[in-house]
């Protein structure tokens, strides 16, 4: 293997712990604002808006630092892995939601 295509799957790899480590984040962030009783209503929004937040922070930190190269590519990269998880929360929540209706309607009957 060449230097060059080991660079290249380095940089993938990172890319992808990117995905990872903010669809984590979204992850954490969803549940405690679904166990905070005021945000529970938006748990969601505030989840991927909270890892948004972490990653822009984050990605402008590290243009700062002489050592590090911060991007805004790297953000939408972060946000691929907030919005994949947010997609499975969602579709999740709606799932359960109908299952309960129709335990719900089954119960009544």
């Amino acid at each position: 293997m060449s230097s060059s295509e080991l660079r290249h799957y380095v940089w993938l790899l990172r890319k992808a712990g990117h995905v990872l480590a903010y669809g984590f984040l979204t992850v954490l962030v969803y549940y405690a604002a679904t166990n905070t009783k005021r945000l529970r209503r938006w748990a969601l929004p505030v989840a991927v808006a909270a890892a948004l937040v972490v990653a822009a922070a984050d990605e402008s930190y590290q243009m700062r630092l002489q050592h590090r190269s911060g991007a805004w590519t790297d953000v939408f990269i972060d946000f691929l892995g907030i919005a994949a998880v947010a997609t499975a929360l969602w579709l999740g929540a709606r799932i359960r939601n109908k299952h309960k209706e129709v335990v719900e309607e089954n119960a009544e009957n």
